[in-house]
């Protein structure tokens, strides 16, 4: 099963905001969405205006990037091989404090999830680049888009994360398992779907 990770349901309580790298990456194209490693010494500026205490509670806290704490670094590195994702160092700025326990995560694999003619698409474009998705109405996801892959965005919409069903039970095994959602879960939580 392929699970599709998201923000963390604790993010309609509090939140985070990802502000940028530091120092600002001066090669072109990368970013949080970058398909390869940013340069070294780069960190993730994160900032909000909740309790930090909200935040060091989590392994995943609400962030607007997937951001991740030592743990959830740790496992992930035991299904993805280390040239597949970055964690980027963050510190994160909040109400009562500071915090470097966080790193951003910039998978660098991409896979075709999005079943593009089964899916319900509201604004989609096709390129010579390929096809970008931009807003789904209902969610239908190729079967076994992950193929031997345990974590990779989407090629045709990047902030689309997927996740195989044993990493997400090890991470879920950490006591969090609220940024994971099935696809039934996604189109009822996101796209406002309701099965009958």
């Amino acid at each position: 099963m392929v699970w599709i990770w998201r923000w963390p349901r604790e993010s309609s309580e509090f939140m985070a905001d990802f502000c940028g790298f530091c120092p600002q990456p001066d090669v072109k194209g990368l970013s949080i969405f970058a398909t390869q490693p940013l340069p070294p010494g780069t960190k993730a500026v994160l900032k909000s205006r909740y309790s930090l205490k909200r935040f060091l509670d989590l392994h995943n806290p609400p962030v607007n990037e997937v951001t991740v704490d030592r743990l959830w670094r740790d496992i992930i590195l035991q299904y993805v091989p280390s040239d597949h994702v970055q964690f980027v160092p963050a510190r994160l700025t909040a109400r009562g404090g500071a915090s470097d326990d966080f790193f951003v995560m910039v998978p660098f694999d991409r896979v075709i999830g999005i079943d593009k003619h089964r899916s319900a698409i509201s604004d989609m474009l096709e390129t010579t680049q390929g096809t970008r998705i931009y807003d789904i109405e209902k969610l239908v996801l190729v079967p076994n888009c992950l193929g031997r892959l345990h974590l990779a965005r989407d090629k045709q919409n990047v902030t689309f994360l997927y996740v195989s069903d044993a990493l997400r039970n090890a991470l879920a095994a950490t006591g969090q398992d609220s940024p994971f959602y099935t696809v039934e879960q996604y189109n009822r939580e996101y796209c406002n779907i309701t099965e009958h």
